[in-house]
Order: C-alpha cells, then sequence, then structure tokens
C-alpha cells in the first residue's frame, strides 16, 4: 500500500527509464523536475522508492557506469535477476561514506546493501556539492523508509497532501500506537495500576508526589506483613503499610507495636529504611550543645540525654526516643581507651537505668551490660557484670563503634567484634554517652539517629495506651491494621474515622515507585 504521491513518483520514473537507461542521479534529475514539492527536503525516501520497484518488477538493472554506480532500467521479458553489485570508490569525505554505510544496513541482501551503499554515497556527494545537504532529509527516517519497504509492510515514501500525511501516519505509526493503547488498557485494568502519592504521610519511604504502581493480577488474598499496599476508602485511595493481620490482637506502647502481648521487631530492611537521623556532633575540647562533660579515672567523658534535646516532634503527639543508633568515630593510639555508652531509663537529669558500655583498648573491643549506670554521677567507670561480648582484634589508627538498641535487640559493632542479641531493658528515654582517655589527640565525632516511632496521637482510638497500660486492639477477621510510615502525620487505622482496612477495599500491594526517574525501583 502506497500513496497518491508514491503512484506519481513510480510513473515519473518508468517514464524516465523507457527511453534509456539511468542511475540513481538521473532518476533523481526527473523526480525534481515534476515533484519539486514533495522532494524537497525528503530525497533520501527515493533509495526506498527505487528498492520497492525493483523488488516489485516494475525496475530492473542494466549494469553499472564507469563510476560504479547502478544503471536502472524499464524490465522486459528478458529481465534476469539482478546481478550482485559492489560499491564504487571511496567517497571523498568519510562521514558521508559512513553515513552512506549506515543507510545501506538497513537492508538484508548483500547485493541490494551495495547498490543501495552506492546510490546513497553518490546523492550526498551531490547535495554536499550543491551546498544543499538538509535537502536529503532525516537520515533516522530514511533508514525506516527502507527497513519498511526491505521487509514488505506497507510505506508511504512521497507523501503528497494531506490525505497522504494522513495515510503515512496511520501505517507507520498506527499499529505502535494501537498496541500501546491496548497494552495500557489492559495493564491498567487487570495488572497495574498507577497511584500519586498525595501527603507525607509515608515518609520517608515515598515522598508527595512520587507515583507508584499495584499489580493487581497477582494481588494476594491477604499481603504481608510491612507491605506498602493500596487500599481504598470512600472512593480515596490510600497508600499505608499493614502492620496487623487479621484476627491480631494490636497495642501501640512507647513507639513500638505489640502483637498478641509479643513486642513486633521489624525486619533488617525495614529498619534501614526509615532510620532517621537526629544529629552529628564532633569531640575535642569542650562539650558541644545538648551534652554535659565530667572527667574521672583518667577518661573524659560526655553524655547526652534525649529528655533535654528537641531531637523528635513533640506536642500532641506521645514520641519518646526510646530506640536508637549511635556511631562513634576517631582515632586511637596505643595505650589509649575509647568507649561508646547506651543506657536507658526513667526521663529526667538524674535517672539510673541499664546501659551497655563498648570499649576499644590495647585489650580488644569488649561489650558490657550494666545496671544502675548513672550518667549524671560521672563516668561509668569499669564494668561490673561479665562482658556480653569480646573482640580479639586491638586497633589503632581510625577506629570505628557503633551501638544501636532497636525492638528490644542490642547490636553493637567494633574492630574484632560483632554482636546482635535480644535484651530487655527499661522504659525511658534514650541516653548516649562516650569517652576517651585524657590527653587522647585524636577528634571524636558522634552521629546519632532514631528508630522508627509509631506515634499513639492523642485523638487515635485504635491501640492506644490507657492509664499507664497497653490496651490491645482487636483486629477483625476479615481486616487488616495500616499505618503511614511518617506517624506523626498520617490518618490512618488509628483513628476512628479510617479504622481497620476491610480485605476487599485492599487495591494491592506497591510494587515498584515510577516516578520520579531518578528514584525509580521497588518500594518496600
Amino acid at each position: 500500500m502506497s500513496g497518491k504521491g508514491d503512484e506519481r513518483a513510480e510513473r515519473i520514473l518508468a517514464q524516465a527509464v523507457a527511453a534509456e537507461p539511468k542511475d540513481i542521479l538521473g532518476l533523481l534529475r526527473a523526480l525534481r523536475r515534476d515533484m519539486p514539492a514533495p522532494l524537497a527536503r525528503a530525497e533520501g525516501a527515493v533509495h526506498a522508492l527505487v528498492q520497492r520497484m525493483l523488488r516489485e518488477g516494475s525496475l530492473a538493472v542494466a549494469g553499472t557506469t564507469e563510476a560504479g554506480l547502478v544503471r536502472y532500467r524499464a524490465p522486459d521479458d528478458d529481465a534476469r535477476p539482478s546481478a550482485r553489485v559492489e560499491a564504487g570508490a571511496e567517497a571523498a569525505d568519510p562521514a558521508l561514506a559512513a553515513l552512506a554505510l549506515k543507510l545501506s544496513r538497513a537492508v538484508r541482501d548483500p547485493a541490494d546493501r551495495g547498490r543501495v551503499l552506492a546510490d546513497v554515497r553518490a546523492h550526498l556527494e551531490e547535495l554536499a556539492a550543491a551546498g544543499a545537504p538538509e535537502r536529503f532529509g532525516r537520515p533516522k527516517v530514511v533508514a525506516t523508509l527502507l527497513q519498511r519497504v526491505d521487509r514488505g509492510k506497507a510505506a508511504v515514501l512521497l507523501p503528497d497532501g494531506g490525505a497522504d500525511l494522513a495515510r503515512r501516519f496511520v501505517l507507520h505509526e498506527g499499529p505502535w500506537i494501537l498496541g500501546a493503547a491496548v497494552v495500557f488498557v489492559v495493564l491498567k485494568l487487570w495488572v497495574v495500576s498507577p497511584f500519586k502519592i498525595p501527603s507525607e504521610s509515608m515518609l520517608p519511604t515515598l515522598e508527595t508526589g512520587d507515583r507508584v504502581a499495584v499489580f493487581t493480577l497477582f494481588k494476594p488474598e491477604v499481603p504481608e506483613r510491612f507491605d506498602v499496599i493500596v487500599y481504598d476508602r470512600g472512593d480515596v485511595h490510600y497508600v499505608k503499610r499493614l502492620i496487623g493481620l487479621p484476627g491480631e490482637s494490636l497495642a501501640l506502647w512507647r513507639g513500638d507495636v505489640y502483637v498478641d502481648g509479643l513486642l513486633l521487631r521489624k525486619p533488617d530492611w525495614l529498619v534501614a529504611s526509615l532510620r532517621s537521623h537526629v544529629g552529628s556532633w564532633r569531640f575535642e575540647d569542650e562539650a558541644p550543645a545538648g551534652f554535659a562533660s565530667m572527667d574521672r579515672d583518667g577518661m573524659r567523658h560526655w553524655w547526652w540525654r534525649s529528655g533535654r534535646f528537641t531531637a523528635h516532634p513533640r506536642g500532641s503527639v506521645s514520641f519518646g526516643m526510646h530506640d536508637g543508633f549511635a556511631v562513634l568515630t576517631g582515632r586511637r593510639a596505643a595505650g589509649e581507651t575509647i568507649e561508646l555508652i547506651l543506657a536507658h531509663g526513667p526521663a529526667g537529669m538524674r535517672a539510673e537505668g541499664r546501659g551497655w558500655v563498648l570499649r576499644l583498648d590495647d585489650t580488644g573491643a569488649s561489650l558490657f551490660e550494666r545496671e544502675g549506670l548513672d550518667l549524671t554521677a560521672g563516668a561509668p567507670g569499669a564494668p561490673d557484670q561479665d562482658a556480653l561480648a569480646l573482640g580479639t582484634e586491638s586497633a589503632t589508627g581510625a577506629v570505628r563503634l557503633e551501638l544501636a538498641y532497636v525492638d528490644g535487640v542490642l547490636r553493637a559493632r567494633a574492630p574484632g567484634l560483632t554482636y546482635a542479641e535480644p535484651r530487655a531493658s527499661p522504659s525511658g528515654d534514650l541516653s548516649v554517652g562516650l569517652g576517651r582517655s585524657a590527653g587522647a589527640a585524636g577528634a571524636l565525632e558522634l552521629v546519632l539517629d532514631r528508630d522508627h516511632h509509631w506515634s499513639t496521637p492523642r485523638d487515635a482510638t485504635h491501640g492506644t495506651p490507657v492509664d499507664g497500660q497497653r490496651r490491645a486492639h482487636r483486629v477483625p477477621e476479615d481486616s487488616v491494621f495500616c499505618m503511614g510510615d511518617n506517624t506523626t502525620n498520617s490518618r490512618d487505622s488509628r483513628f476512628s474515622q479510617v479504622g481497620d482496612i476491610p480485605l476487599d477495599a485492599i487495591v494491592g500491594p506497591v510494587s515498584v515507585r515510577i516516578w520520579p526517574p531518578t528514584r525509580w525501583g521497588r518500594v518496600r
């Protein structure tokens, strides 16, 4: 199928070769004389036109010229299959030769490829000599036309008027546009649905304006705990994290979730994803703002209690920094000691509680647990209890110590020491301390992060504390309990206006973030 312009061009070429054979330049002169408008800035399409006429038998090869160009003639009864045609001498301009070679690769037969290479090169050289290379048209379009014709696809090569342009669009772009539309509709209705994040309720996992995809075809009957899901409530779609499963007893207490009376521990990937930065401080001669300092037994110590420092939201939300991460970096020389300390206890300036001391000295790294660790009374001194873990590596130079207490699990890392075990701890705000031998030259830096806090707003009605006790909320057998990651700014299952989410209201788990492109990837 071709356009009216193609039919006209084929008649002109047939008449041009009826008297005597002509090469590509002679064919171009005939077309330029009779079809100047359709040929303007589209002369490259002539090569696809010649290729189609050869394939259909309305042109034949009559040998080559002295310059190595194919001579075309009208077909007759004695016409034989085209012989292999080799390209002529190299072009004077290497760039033109490279472009001609690239375009010739759009056809598959080697004989046709050599002929197209010679024709295109001569055409480009002629236009370059005339100072009008733009008349050739876009090489990418020419390559596409050559490829379509070579593979027997319908094509409009030289559109002449609006009808031809419309026909070209339908033939060339129509199939893939229709296919894309069908795929989009199928994906939208049965496989995947896109959703836009309208608020900050899922920070830091999802930001306002993010677009996510839900694969509805593979929607499980009940999504897994901690999946980010999309659900429908009153014709409005919400994106939240699934926390409670059908039939479970759920309670929120001091930033933690309890399921059937047991502390719910987040998987490591979620702990890392929801970890939030509090601050970083450098310790040299003076204590940074928010820290107290003291000297004892040849050790200089600094300590900080979360109740003294604005490190988290307050106001209408019960938000205590009970869990957190501390990372201490610095330099240690032989004979020096560095300590990192975490402690829990009731909020206040003077408090005793359970604490852990991670120490690095000439004997190696060691982790101790100590009851009654009162930082207000001075440095912790030598722990009385047996060590929880011992390392054998005595590192000097740049060193790094890490302590974290998250979801009831104590984690410690130091040179030659790695520890991660559940440890009970009293309720209370988190205290962080660090120490080093007097006179140590290496500057120390402390980085403090906090674990995710499942907050309990005062006006929430589900799973909130009453009279200092954990009140359990029973999730119905046909529903789940969901919360936003940014629980200080999320309207979710904690509120009676939302409540538990029926299973039949769940669209499906969020699979990937599809916008913006810079943050494309899996959502967890």
